[in-house]
């Protein structure tokens, strides 16, 4: 499950022409933006406050980035100089300048990549130590390895990983702007030789967006004029074939925003990707992320303004940079595990076909019950008769929800707690409805079931799905006179195991669907265990928050003892201190 829960400005800007980017720093929750042409701040995304700000009297022509070997901010100006400066710099016009013989387009980072690469405009690529050094000559011409002519202009470039070679993919196009095309060159002493690909498609087709997702492996995500999605993914064994490939697999059509105008996507894990685009009412903007495994879109978020160039930076683990209007903004999201049962709704109950809905057939009627008439015949009464059964029904292709589907009603209609714990301990089934996990665990708390905790144990050590479906659910299924037992006991886990966070989800999970029955019913039971409830995560939160005093205290000791290691055999003084005596009156 993905969602946007909040979104706010970080900083306004004057002209979007102007504004360079936004990169990551050294911290995270930091971002670096370069606000103009002129000026870079250094935000902290979580209170958007100004950390750091630099001004130049030379012109930025590209992102400002942070280099972590040199621990330094880099610059590139007049789109042939180079600077660097450290967070305690002041004033950059004293700062060593670096001028370049080849027009520098920009430099290149990665969060994957130690090491920063420089991008020239003629197409060649250096790491930043190389090119520092080769500064002052110039590449030829006519050089073989020129892939980029003078018709042609760099519109991005993402610095990426292939089968541990490490590339950059340059987009280009021409000055006539009739072909565009991405050129892949390998950095350092890679024996990976350069090649192109056209992402021209057809005649009727426009490319309107384009992102690389690096995770497992080298994928690229183009969305085109019709709406269609597709992914093509890069391996050495397929690069000779890679342009007969393009533009690859189709993933879904995109129908949630306008694709015949501007689009920017920015994956967010192998399985998500975000897209940011105009509103297809053509009054504002749409940000929604798109699960391009199961190919659904799960959530959405609209904008008052849509900015004609859209882009899409990421801010963090959990936050998306984008242009809205004048204003850099940030949308705050997360991805949570998502069964596939609740993506498609096979776990609601079944409607009546409409004339739009796709009916079971003869056939499929004939494969499906005779499979479950057997089931209900042959019930295993072993755990390991349940689990050769289990391994035997996922062979035949049988989903894990429609195993549960199977089982768990027999199980408790004869109240088998034994074989409910054997079913609920099973690695085999994951993907369980969340229907059978209350029902089983409403049996537990019948009075005098006292002696099955283990099986209690197991299915709060399960994850819970706090969405409306789910605690509606428990809301008709869990008695509200057990609820305050059930407190109790995840209280008691709580102090066995101090900020255990799957206990602290069903302790959320709890208290979000019984609130209204904890605030009219004024029970005095359910008074008291909410109370010792909050009695102990108080408490951990006060321990939490003396930890963190003590990390501090630890990295400060650690501090002082590196910089006096890094100062031996140095004159200046190796402390994080300076003592100095001043004379308050006159000797």
């Amino acid at each position: 499950m993905a969602k946007i829960s909040s979104c706010y400005q970080l900083c306004p800007f004057m002209d979007p022409k102007n504004f360079l980017g936004v990169s990551g720093d050294c911290e995270s929750g930091y971002v670096i933006v370069t606000l103009g042409r002129n000026i870079v701040i250094r935000y902290k995304i979580s209170d958007q406050r100004q950390v750091n700000s630099w001004n130049t009297t030379i012109k930025l022509s590209a992102p400002v980035v942070y280099d972590k070997q040199s621990e330094r901010y880099v610059g590139v100006f007049n789109s042939s100089i180079i600077q660097m400066w450290q967070q305690s710099d002041v004033d950059l016009s004293k700062i060593k300048k670096y001028k370049f013989t080849n027009s520098i387009h920009s430099i290149l980072a990665s969060a994957h990549v130690e090491g920063l690469v420089v991008l020239f405009r003629n197409g060649q690529v250096s790491l930043l130590s190389t090119a520092l050094q080769n500064r002052k000559f110039s590449c030829e011409p006519n050089s073989s390895d020129l892939l980029i002519g003078e018709d042609q202009i760099i519109d991005d470039a993402f610095l990426l990983h292939m089968n541990n070679n490490l590339v950059v993919a340059i987009k280009t196009t021409n000055k006539s702007k009739e072909e565009s095309k991405l050129v892949f060159r390998a950095v350092g002493s890679s024996r990976l030789r350069p090649f192109s690909i056209s992402l021209n498609r057809d005649q009727d087709s426009k490319l309107t967006g384009y992102a690389f997702m690096n995770e497992e492996s080298l994928q690229l995500f183009t969305i085109w004029s019709d709406g269609n999605l597709y992914a093509l993914e890069f391996s050495l064994s397929t690069l000779d074939s890679i342009e007969s490939q393009y533009p690859g697999k189709l993933i879904m059509n995109v129908s949630a925003v306008d694709t015949k105008l501007k689009v920017a996507l920015l994956p967010l894990s192998p399985y998500h990707i975000a897209v940011y685009g105009s509103d297809p009412s053509e009054e504002g903007a749409l940000l929604v992320i798109i699960n391009v495994w199961h190919r659904l879109i799960q959530c959405r978020y609209f904008f008052k303004l849509y900015c004609t160039s859209p882009k899409l930076w990421h801010g963090g683990a959990s936050d998306l940079l984008l242009i809205v209007g004048n204003h850099l903004a940030v949308a705050h999201f997360r991805l949570v595990a998502q069964q596939l049962a609740t993506l498609l709704g096979t776990q609601t109950t079944p409607t009546p076909a409409t004339p739009t809905q796709a009916t079971p057939t003869a056939t499929d009627e004939q494969h499906s019950q005779p499979a479950t008439a057997e089931m209900v015949a042959e019930v295993p009464h072993t755990p390991d008769q349940l689990h050769a059964r289990i391994d035997s029904l996922l062979e035949s292709g049988l989903s894990e929800a429609a195993i549960a589907n199977l089982f768990f009603p027999v199980y408790l209609e004869k109240g088998d707690t034994g074989m409910l714990q054997a079913l609920c301990g099973s690695s085999q089934l994951v993907d369980v409805p969340a229907e059978w996990q209350l029902k089983t665990l409403a049996l537990c708390m019948q009075p005098g079931r006292e002696s099955i905790q283990p099986l209690v144990d197991q299915l709060l050590s399960q994850p819970v799905q706090n969405d409306d479906r789910t605690l509606a659910l428990a809301r008709g299924l869990l008695p509200a006179g057990h609820v305050v037992g059930l407190i109790d006991q995840l209280t008691e886990r709580l102090v066995q195991r101090p900020c255990c966070a799957r206990t602290l989800d069903w302790a959320t999970f709890v208290v979000d669907a019984f609130c209204q029955h904890f605030l009219f019913s004024k029970d005095a039971a359910a008074n008291t265990a909410l109370a010792k409830l909050r009695n102990v995560i108080d408490n951990q939160m006060k321990n939490m928050n003396v930890w963190q005093e003590l990390v501090t205290l630890i990295n400060v000791v650690t501090l002082k003892q590196e910089t006096k290691n890094r100062a031996k055999g140095s004159k200046k003084d190796s402390s994080i201190y300076i003592c100095e005596e001043l004379p308050l009156f006159e000797k």
